[in-house]
């Protein structure tokens, strides 16, 4: 399997409010957890110990390149 697109992410891309809505959504739909700890346990390799999370935070981590297109 790959791996994610993006390795650390800056929370900044956060600041926009539509960015902010999605990406907590999908944060909070497929881990139950906010997006700023999503970003937090990403940022620090959680997933990558946690195979059986890793699937669905790729699937969140897909999202992070469109929010960093701004």
């Amino acid at each position: 399997m790959a791996s994610p697109v993006v390795d650390r992410f800056d929370q900044s891309a956060l600041d926009t409010v539509a960015g902010r809505a999605i990406f907590e959504r999908a944060s909070k739909r497929y881990l139950q957890m906010s997006a700023e700890e999503f970003l937090e346990k990403w940022n620090n390799g959680f997933f990558k110990q946690h195979p059986e999370l890793a699937h669905k935070a790729a699937d969140v981590a897909l999202l992070l390149p469109l929010l960093s297109a701004r």
